[in-house]
């Protein structure tokens, strides 16, 4: 059976799939668990890879999809395929995928009704993500920031405002969340968020949580600001290695010396800066819990590549 999760840019359609195939009775139900990312721009083979986490790179597309198949054949699975963004995608990687009369799973995420509805094999088998009411995302944005403690007075009906402005988006409450932690907790500084939230709703045009993204970006500290552009140069859902980070980073000069540190030290600094901000996301760590790899939700690009017009940043050799 065939399953999906439809909705909106930064609705959750990640985060609840997540949740899904990491959830205990998920676990013990299915014997093989495979994740694959497809993207707008996607990429068969890269798509293979993903799924049977091969990065090998030797292997052709024909022998990378006999291989999923021989792995899935006699077995029950679970397969995430995350972020369709047309039908031809889904029709080419359907082929790969064996029906073993099993009660194995395929669960899709997408932005597009089209494309769920192709995909979805049983009734009922449509999730349909909204955005937030106004109350949620106000309670939402109240826990990240104050956790059980109470919201201050002073600043509750600001907030309520801020969270409202945020469209119901938990990407964009995420992001909003990173900024209001950091300011100061005065009434005239959240009016300050609130009104360059609502100042750059008019400078940009298209997804209502790329205005408040920017807002996110405005706030961040001058020497933090081309090492988060950088992320322009990656293509759409990457799973960037922090090493290669890194290493671009110092070699464009974006990494300041600082006395009794070493460059690669403030480098780390700076990328803890932004995880903090709730721009960046930690995709994977080692079996020592470090931080190997990193990325940006596809929002978070698109204002990169946006704020980036005027800029002159090289793109990865």
């Amino acid at each position: 059976q065939v399953i999906s999760i439809v909705g909106m840019g930064g609705i959750g359609k990640t985060t609840l799939a997540q949740l899904v195939f990491n959830h205990e009775r998920v676990q013990n139900r299915f014997d093989v668990k495979l994740w694959g990312t497809v993207s707008k721009k996607y990429d068969l083979k890269a798509i293979l890879q993903d799924l049977l986490k091969d990065e090998s790179n030797h292997l052709s597309d024909r022998e990378l999809a006999i291989r999923l198949h021989e792995k899935l054949y006699l077995e029950r699975y679970l397969i995430i395929l995350d972020d369709i963004w047309d039908v031809e995608a889904w029709n080419r990687l359907q082929e790969f995928i064996p029906n073993n009369r099993f009660e194995s799973r395929i669960l899709v995420t997408t932005r597009y009704s089209r494309v769920s509805d192709e995909c979805t094999t049983t009734n009922g088998g449509v999730c349909r993500l909204e955005p937030w009411d106004d109350s949620r995302s106000w309670a939402c944005l109240r826990e990240m920031i104050f956790g059980e403690d109470d919201c201050p007075v002073d600043l509750k009906e600001i907030g309520k405002k801020i969270a409202k402005a945020c469209g119901g988006l938990p990407l964009s409450l995420v992001a909003i969340a990173g900024v209001l932690s950091k300011s100061k907790m005065t009434a005239s500084s959240w009016e300050s968020i609130l009104k360059n939230i609502k100042n750059s709703s008019g400078l940009i045009e298209g997804h209502h949580g790329l205005k408040v993204l920017s807002t996110s970006y405005y706030a961040l500290p001058m020497h933090l600001k081309p090492c988060f552009l950088y992320f322009r140069n990656f293509h759409e859902d990457a799973k960037i290695r922090l090493s290669v980070l890194f290493r671009e980073w110092i070699a464009e000069g974006y990494v300041q010396s600082a006395q009794n540190k070493t460059i690669p030290e403030i480098a780390n600094e700076y990328f803890d800066e932004l995880v903090a901000t709730n721009l960046v996301l930690i995709v994977s760590r080692n079996s020592f819990g470090e931080i190997t790899k990193c990325g940006v939700h596809d929002l978070v690009l698109e204002l990169c590549i946006r704020e980036s017009e005027n800029e002159t940043f090289p793109p990865v050799p």
